[in-house]
């Protein structure tokens, strides 16, 4: 039976049926459904103006939107 997204709860981490796609759902509705994208981290470095390396780890996360009715399949969750 497939697991819609206006059946969860917010907090809840999916992964869409058929595709890599990850995300955390944020709040839902009747209408539309928030969630925070997951994204790839990335290893960032650059030389600030006194000529030194700084490093970092880079994580983007995306808020969109995405249809109440998009399949899912609960992967976890995040208080």
């Amino acid at each position: 039976m497939p697991t819609f997204l206006k059946n969860l709860r917010p907090g809840t981490r999916v992964q869409v049926v058929g595709l890599p796609d990850t995300a955390t759902l944020i709040r839902v509705n009747e209408c539309r459904a928030i969630v925070r994208e997951d994204r790839p981290t990335t290893e960032v470095s650059f030389k600030d103006a006194d000529g030194e390396l700084r490093q970092f780890t880079g994580r983007r996360s995306h808020l969109t939107s995405w249809s109440p009715n998009t399949v899912v399949e609960p992967i976890g969750f995040e208080s």
